[in-house]
């Protein structure tokens, strides 16, 4: 645990750093949240199964109160949810997909959020813009797919996303962090 917390706190450091140097009149904040988020193409809040127990925070902070737990096979109400994202960073070494035209090529982009249908939030001197982009340093190795493959990541965006629950008797109500497979949520595609 102590290995992580080194993990995140280096990489909270590095993109301080880099974003220093971007206009100051519209600084990307960091970490970069999306209220109200739920991060895969068809996710639906509503009742969830609980696959393992799981503390339940004040605040979407493990450093918060910890206020209750969940138990693996409960059902909760998943009422909404905050993504939180330590931007990634690329440099531009072939030709932009047509959805970055708005960007400037000879600068750093920071990639944010997955919106869906292929396409990330990203960040660059003050415009956010909706584009496909590589997410991963690896996913140009394995498949250098031309729409995504326009950019090679320096830094992947590190990202965690918090849900805000209800237990279904009403007891328990808070902040779950969504790592390791502790809630299953609702895919309206499946």
């Amino acid at each position: 645990m102590k290995n992580r917390s080194l993990l995140i706190t280096f990489v909270f450091a590095i993109p301080i750093f880099y974003l220093a140097s971007l206009a100051e009149s519209d600084p990307l904040p960091v970490p970069f949240v999306k209220k109200g988020a739920c991060p895969f193409e068809g996710c639906t809040y509503g009742i969830w199964d609980v696959l393992k127990d799981t503390f339940v925070y004040e605040k979407p902070d493990k450093k918060s109160r910890e206020i209750g737990q969940v138990q693996l096979g409960e059902k909760v109400r998943a009422l909404t949810g905050n993504i939180y994202v330590i931007p990634g960073r690329a440099k531009v070494t072939g030709r932009p997909h047509r959805s970055a035209s708005n960007l400037n090529p000879e600068e750093e982009i920071f990639i944010l959020d997955y919106v869906g249908e292929g396409y990330s939030r990203v960040f660059q001197d003050g415009i956010y813009a909706e584009v496909k982009i590589a997410r991963s340093k690896n996913r140009c190795k394995s498949n250098p797919n031309w729409r995504y493959c326009w950019v090679e990541v320096i830094e992947e965006p590190f990202v965690s996303w918090w849900v805000f629950i209800k237990s279904l008797d009403g007891k328990t109500k808070g902040w779950v962090l969504m790592e390791g497979g502790v809630l299953k949520p609702i895919d309206s595609f499946s």
